[in-house]
């Protein structure tokens, strides 16, 4: 039964190794999807009443949907952005600096 299950990975890891590499605009439309997948669940756990796809329209079109409150439209565009934002911070541009207060204390010895 394990051999059978190795054999399973390495043929679905070969599937996929025969599709790189990913296209980057693959790779924007899946972390589209993801975000706002996460958008829709983090909100949706915090009561927020939009479905999936109804936020997915809020978020890429600016349409307003019928019958749903203006908060929970403000909520999927703010929370939306947010993680766009969290994204920009976590994708700096130059590496922190050897004398960043992050570094020493990551690095730091007790």
């Amino acid at each position: 039964m394990r051999d059978d299950l190795l054999t399973a990975i390495a043929a679905k890891k070969a599937r996929l190794d025969a599709m790189r590499p990913v296209s980057r605009e693959a790779l924007l439309a899946l972390q589209k999807a993801y975000d706002v997948d996460l958008t829709y669940t983090s909100n949706a756990i915090e009561g927020n009443t939009l479905t999936l796809r109804e936020t997915a329209e809020v978020i890429e079109h600016g349409i307003t949907v019928g019958g749903k409150s203006l908060r929970d439209h403000l909520e999927a565009v703010d929370h939306y952005n947010a993680v766009l934002w969290m994204r920009e911070l976590a994708a700096p541009a130059a590496p922190f600096p050897d004398a960043s207060p992050v570094r020493r204390w990551c690095f730091r010895t007790p």
